[in-house]
């Protein structure tokens, strides 16, 4: 599949001074070979750590839920529904933050999700025991 551009949006708390816990959704709409199209929203927890206090580079990990939505022709051409399915998801990533005052800075980072969606439906077969896997890269405003 090729994933389009996602839609991600973050809050979070401090844990620590070099850690972070918040939550993230993230939105892809992929479109697969066949010409099928499908869409996966995450829900996640995540945490933020800084290794180093005096320097920006954080790694990151989040765990949480993928919501699949599978807006393809099923095998019961009656059927008006699209197949919907939940599935356990996983989160790594790094990045770099820069300080711009006190309480604010910037970020730019890159994530790897995956979720294990299971079987997908696609117009023409199902295809057993499918693993989603989602790279993005992105900035964020940080404020402390």
């Amino acid at each position: 599949s090729r994933p389009k551009p996602n839609w991600r949006n973050s809050l979070g708390w401090p844990l620590t001074s070099r850690a972070d816990l918040g939550g993230e959704y993230l939105w892809v709409p992929a479109t697969l070979t066949t010409g099928d199209h499908l869409k996966v929203s995450y829900l996640m927890a995540t945490v933020q750590f800084r290794p180093w206090q005096s320097q920006g580079f954080f790694l990151k990990a989040s765990s949480g839920m993928a919501f699949f939505r599978n807006w393809l022709k099923t095998i019961d051409e009656n059927a008006t529904e699209p197949l919907r399915s939940k599935a356990f998801a996983l989160g790594l990533g790094a990045g770099w933050e820069w300080r711009t005052r006190s309480r604010f800075g910037v970020q730019a980072y890159g994530t790897m999700h995956a979720a294990a969606l299971g079987d997908l439906e696609t117009s023409d077969r199902t295809i057993q025991n499918v693993m989603g896997n989602f790279w993005s890269v992105g900035g964020a405003i940080v404020i402390r």
